[in-house]
């Protein structure tokens, strides 16, 4: 089969999505060479940024490089000037695509939480997934619980639906030189011991919950930790200040945004992860922060049980009473901190690129009419 990659995330910020994408993209290059593929995406920065070296993958830069206007028309002119057999959409589909397509449906929050999202994302990206839903040849869910929401609401489709978990990158892993560690951190003005929250600042990653949490553990249980944020700020970054200077934490929260290679390192030194987050389709920060060997204290709801399994502390995020004694227990209870990290290691080794590649192969060959899976 000749397979397109539509990635309108590859070359940003290392966000859940970007990380998905380009970790698919390099293992489907490691292990699948009968087919031809070509990576689409919207940046000479992020085609030089895959690196690919397989005789049988190519990239092309779609222009204009706007994610909207290559959804809207110019990865539908690219199709129709290079036909191929199959797109693979990770975001959404393009408008109108003259070939059969798949595409990663990796969150459901547009529809169960709407009050997530200023309006027009809200109906921009609704359309677009009730669109991409119902003229796929496949729909690749990266959790049992994105899979079981979508069937509530398309139980007709069930024939054309996949789960393909993500997996953990190599560079997640423990750094043994503590002292390089805090090197590291240090021009982040990281250098005392901190817990960690390495998601975006909107309203669905429930940093808000998070401040009023760690105010409660400073104020009452007199805690030595800072709190570090590492993810950028988005549509709720400007009602997150004003809540630190009501809650007195000015001088206890540290804003360090960092590129993608320096995740690893501030996994590695924080005291504990905290994913306080109201809705995910998986979420990648616990199992990427298991891996390296630091606990986590993570929230209850929708698909965040299922991926961390019983290897990290699971709390009420809506409660900051909960939320600020789940953190307290993991810093303070030695055992605790031992099981969690343990069975950190052990669940974080289940999620890999290889299975997560192999199952993404396997519905493209099922979903493809051109191939030798079934037919749609």
């Amino acid at each position: 089969m000749n397979i397109g990659i539509f990635s309108t995330q590859i070359g940003t910020r290392g966000t859940g999505p970007e990380v998905i994408d380009r970790n698919i993209i390099a293992t489907l290059g490691q292990m699948d060479r009968r087919n031809e593929y070509t990576v689409y995406c919207l940046s000479e920065q992020g085609a030089r940024s895959l690196r690919l070296t397989g005789p049988n993958f190519r990239v092309r830069v779609l222009k204009p490089a706007s994610k909207w206007a290559a959804v809207t028309f110019g990865m539908s002119w690219e199709l129709m000037r290079q036909p191929i057999d199959l797109l693979h959409a990770t975001f959404v589909a393009p408008l109108y695509s003259p070939c059969p397509y798949v595409f990663t449906l990796t969150c459901w929050s547009p529809f169960d939480r709407p009050d997530f999202y200023p309006p027009g994302v809200r109906w921009r990206t609704s359309y677009l997934f009730n669109r991409s839903v119902m003229e796929s040849s496949g729909i690749l869910c990266i959790s049992n619980f994105i899979r079981e929401r979508l069937l509530e609401r398309f139980p007709q489709y069930e024939h054309k639906v996949f789960v393909t978990y993500p997996g953990v990158a190599a560079e997640f892993r423990p750094i043994p030189d503590k002292e390089a560690v805090r090197a590291r951190l240090q021009p982040y003005g990281v250098d005392s011991p901190f817990i960690l929250f390495a998601s975006s600042l909107t309203r669905r990653k429930n940093p808000e919950g998070l401040l009023r949490a760690f105010g409660l553990l400073v104020a009452q249980q007199k805690i030595d930790h800072k709190l570090v944020l590492i993810g950028d700020r988005t549509w709720l970054g400007e009602e997150v200040d004003p809540l630190i200077d009501r809650l007195q934490l000015r001088s206890r929260v540290i804003f360090a945004p960092c590129p993608h290679e320096d995740v690893p390192w501030f996994y590695n030194g924080a005291d504990a992860l905290i994913f306080p987050s109201l809705y995910e389709g998986f979420g990648m920060p616990p199992i990427e922060c298991m891996a390296c060997g630091t606990p986590v204290v993570a929230s209850n709801l929708t698909a965040i049980p299922e991926v961390v399994g019983d290897a990290a502390l699971l709390v009420d995020p809506c409660r900051v009473d909960d939320l600020a004694g789940g953190i307290y227990r993991v810093l303070t209870d030695d055992s605790m901190r031992a099981d969690l990290i343990r069975k950190g290691f052990e669940r974080a080794r289940k999620f890999t690129w290889d299975s997560a590649a192999a199952s993404t192969l396997d519905a493209y060959t099922k979903s493809c009419p051109n191939g030798n899976g079934r037919k749609r």
